[in-house]
């Protein structure tokens, strides 16, 4: 299983962020990078994608990004 992450915003310390999860539930023939695809073929693989896939999208703000990424690397301990 392949799951694809990918983040708009200006960065966590900047601003807010969105961020979404994709895994493909089967493949989508002609999905590629979305600034290797056209917009005609983005918006014509779309319907494609939501319908073959699992997906979440979250939009949060700059400072409870922060404080969650400070949550996470106090609990991280090193294999």
């Amino acid at each position: 299983m392949l799951c694809g992450i990918d983040e708009a915003g200006r960065g966590s310390l900047a601003g807010p962020l969105v961020v979404a999860g994709v895994i493909l539930k089967e493949k989508v023939e002609g999905l590629d990078d979305s600034k290797k695809l056209t917009e005609k073929r983005r918006e014509a693989l779309f319907d494609q994608i939501v319908a073959n896939s699992l997906y979440e999208i979250v939009f949060t703000d700059n400072q409870l990004f922060r404080i969650r990424s400070k949550r996470s690397l106090k609990s991280y301990s090193p294999p």
